[in-house]
């Protein structure tokens, strides 16, 4: 790991940043930390992003998951100097986003993907309201969803019904049943990101950042600002292809949960059984291809264990079930 450069600091966002700048002294009011793995493509715009923001005294780490690709070319070529770049071998999204925040001196941090990107006022609005309301920790937005280009269709309050969540204040409750908010929509304390230890390593490649949420939605409460203040991109294919490790990181969450907020699991036991009852079917209708017929059965019944009534399961198991008689007869 090694560091190239030096964080650039943007504009004054602040009567005291400029105070401290005429006495030499750089202030970092935020840090943004981008993780990236093979993301070289996009990463330029999430830079950029970053080094237009409205808001003074702005860091930004790179930190370079293992990529094969040109990411470190680029960001060494092109933002030598403007940014702080680290390279570490490939450990998955949760130790790359631990090791830019262990190395990052903001009082407040966002999180943003390497092929998604802010726009220009996302860090001083969002500072703004973490300023005048201490009790909260952390302060999340709307954000755009964009296809592969950049261009965008549609926004994440459509897409997860934000008129029928509850969206302020303690909100463990609603995340709990599914997150709906993009990693890098938030602006949290570096306080609160103390509190919960940072992001779960044992999470290698998915839901490492629902599981924080979750963990910081219990810890403090949030604010919610309605205007879009970023972009999500939406790439084509990759979830879809192979949904097994999507999956699998959703029951790592689950078993995460119960084992370490069992009385908030209680509290919401019917939805939960419903959650928990709905991933094993899902496991068994999407991964044919990745697993046999007794597995797939093996994964329905889980699913009628935890809600015998359900009438859901009993048909999938059906469908299994035929579709393996199938088989053995074209055989």
């Amino acid at each position: 790991m090694f560091q190239v450069g030096r964080a650039k600091s943007l504009p004054f966002g602040s009567l005291e940043n400029f105070c401290h700048a005429a006495q030499g002294v750089t202030v970092v009011t935020g840090s943004v930390i981008i993780s990236s793995y093979n993301k070289g493509r996009y990463i330029g715009q999430a830079i950029e992003s970053v080094l237009a923001q409205t808001l003074g005294g702005v860091e930004l780490i790179v930190v370079d998951d293992g990529s094969t690709d040109e990411t470190e070319r680029l960001v060494l070529t092109r933002y030598a100097g403007g940014v702080t770049y680290l390279r570490q071998e490939n450990l998955g999204p949760a130790a790359a986003r631990n090791a830019g925040f262990f190395r990052s001196s903001g009082e407040y941090v966002l999180f943003l993907d390497a092929d998604d990107f802010l726009t220009p006022d996302c860090l001083e609005k969002k500072f703004r309201v973490l300023e005048e309301k201490r009790e909260v920790g952390w302060v999340y937005s709307d954000i755009y969803l964009t296809d592969e280009t950049g261009r965008v269709t549609g926004l994440c309050s459509q897409q997860f019904r934000y008129e029928r969540r509850k969206l302020t204040g303690w909100i463990h409750d609603e995340l709990l049943l599914g997150n709906f908010i993009p990693i890098h929509a938030p602006l949290i304390r570096r306080a609160c990101i103390d509190r919960i230890g940072g992001f779960d390593e044992a999470f290698r490649m998915f839901q490492e950042d629902y599981n924080m949420l979750f963990r910081l939605s219990s810890a403090s409460p949030v604010e919610y600002i309605s205007e879009p203040l970023g972009y999500y991109r939406q790439l084509p294919g990759s979830r879809a292809r192979n949904p097994l490790p999507v999956l699998l990181g959703t029951l790592q969450f689950i078993e995460a949960v119960e084992r370490e907020f069992p009385s908030v699991v209680q509290a919401r036991c019917r939805e939960w059984a419903m959650r928990k009852s709905d991933v094993w079917i899902q496991m068994a209708l999407k991964v044919s291809g990745d697993a046999s017929w007794w597995k797939r059965c093996l994964w329905i019944c889980r699913a009628i264990k935890i809600r015998p009534f359900q009438g859901a399961a009993y048909r999938v198991l059906v469908k299994v079930l035929v579709g393996m008689a199938g088989e053995r007869l074209r055989r």
